[in-house]
């Protein structure tokens, strides 16, 4: 995508084993991209990343996948990456949040599994299912 400011107007992204990059500006990509992610999510940034489309955990509709989030801020930065719209994974999809930048969940999210943070901050919105269930890590 660049660095340069553009429209991105019904497009879809996929990401397999990488991350998009901001290290040279914050990037906002609207509700009318959505993400695909064919493998785990591993980036490093300086800048801010918001993704107001979907996230789809697996590319086959029904069949469950697990995903690592490996985000890290490079040094002396503080950047975040921020789902804005619905994460989405079928029964068997969990989400491994790893690497020192935040993740933040803002959509209501409908993925079908476990959520665990070995390390940095997963901040999440205001928009939490009722059946949420917090458990801390023995």
């Amino acid at each position: 995508m660049g660095t340069n400011a553009g429209t991105y107007a019904n497009a879809a992204l996929q990401i397999n084993g990488g991350g998009v990059q901001t290290n040279y500006g914050n990037m906002f990509l609207p509700s009318s991209v959505n993400v695909t992610l064919l493998g785990d999510w591993l980036g490093t940034s300086s800048n801010d990343l918001a993704i107001a489309g979907n996230v789809y955990l697996s590319p086959v509709a029904g069949l469950g996948a697990t995903r690592t989030f490996n985000i890290s801020a490079n040094t002396n930065t503080s950047g975040e990456v921020a789902f804005n719209g619905t994460v989405i994974g079928a029964a068997g999809s969990n989400i491994i949040k790893t690497g020192n930048q935040t993740l933040v969940f803002n959509g209501v999210n409908t993925y079908l599994g476990t959520t665990t943070i070995n390390s940095g901050v997963l901040a999440v919105g205001t928009n939490v299912a009722s059946e949420c269930r917090w458990r801390p890590w023995p």
